[in-house]
């Protein structure tokens, strides 16, 4: 007889395919803003992955012994897969919020009004409030010496490439990390495995800090129709689940191999992703994003994945609400 938590699993997985699969024929099917919608196709596949992945794993436990060679190595294999997935994903989210307010320089221009706002109430309080003494106010005479605006695009500029940086060095560690987590099963050293663990939940919540005070500098041109909210729930939440619940699990669970518990982790796990699925399908909808215009639109593939990475990201203007004439568009040899 077919265990039920067998189907179970069959049916979340089947459901997670279905979803993603309607979500990328409706961007795929309807071309209108081809920088965000490549990303969002990407996104559907990668979802897909993670269901297979998720669903591997718990085969896995049915068929194997979590300790044996050739477990650890589709672990490894997974991993590393993995380690290069979840980068690529936070730089197209990064990405995409850059190019939904208008390219980088319209971004910049973001983090330095973000200063100067700071600024700003930062100088009337001082005025208020004096300064205690002669040392403070000699200091900050020379501090005002510098021209506002220049201060804050500078300041603006030092926190992007910050935030940059962060998303850079966890493209390095993660997969790093992830491959040592995956060898130390050999060993099972405690001490080994809660350093890696406590690194990995480290460097998911820095990027995850870094894109949140990404969008707290952005959030003034992102448009209500984006649904930012339940976009960053639906990448961060992949995220979360992919690396920060596993090394989590690695952390406090002792018996972290033994079958049954792997089992019913990995049931857990398809059960998360079907959920984000549901959301991804809402949030990334067609109707969330804007038409837009120029030569940027012509200069992304599908394969070319590095592509989200560019910096600086080009002006691209909003164009006229998309038809279904534009769906003809030689842009979408491109996808």
């Amino acid at each position: 007889m077919v265990p039920v938590i067998f189907v179970v699993n069959c049916t979340l997985f089947l459901a997670c395919v279905a979803l993603c699969c309607f979500t990328f024929a409706s961007h795929a099917s309807h071309i209108f803003n081809p920088p965000a919608q490549i990303v969002v196709i990407r996104f559907a596949l990668i979802f897909v992955l993670t269901a297979v992945s998720f669903f591997l794993q718990y085969l896995s436990t049915e068929l194997t012994s979590p300790s044996s060679t050739e477990a650890i190595a589709h672990d490894m294999v997974e991993e590393v897969v993995t380690g290069i997935v979840e980068p690529i994903m936070l730089y197209s989210f990064f990405f995409l919020l850059v190019v939904h307010v208008g390219g980088t320089d319209r971004a910049l221009h973001l983090f330095a009004h973000a200063h100067r706002a700071t600024y700003r109430t930062t100088r009337a309080t001082t005025l208020l409030t004096p300064m205690g003494s002669p040392d403070e106010r000699d200091a900050k005479a020379n501090t005002d010496d510098e021209d506002p605006a220049v201060r804050a695009a500078r300041l603006g500029c030092r926190d992007y490439a910050r935030y940059r940086a962060v998303l850079s060095a966890f493209s390095i560690v993660r997969p790093i990390v992830s491959i040592a987590m995956v060898l130390n099963r050999w060993y099972n050293v405690l001490a080994l495995r809660i350093v890696l663990a406590s690194i990995n939940i480290t460097s998911t919540l820095a990027v995850v800090v870094a894109l949140m005070l990404t969008m707290q500098r952005l959030f003034p041109a992102i448009h209500a129709s984006f649904l930012i909210l339940p976009k960053f729930f639906v990448v961060k939440g992949l995220l979360l689940v992919r690396s920060f619940q596993w090394a989590t699990y690695c952390l406090l669970v002792h018996d972290f191999d033994d079958d049954e518990i792997l089992r019913v982790y990995y049931s857990g796990c398809l059960v998360e992703s079907l959920v984000f699925c549901i959301v991804f399908l809402i949030a990334f909808r067609p109707a969330t994003f804007r038409p837009i215009d120029g030569p940027f639109a012509a200069k992304m593939g599908f394969a070319t994945v590095w592509d989200v990475m560019m910096d600086p990201v080009p002006a691209c203007q909003t164009s006229s609400p998309p038809s279904k004439a534009i769906s003809t568009s030689p842009v979408l040899v491109a996808v």
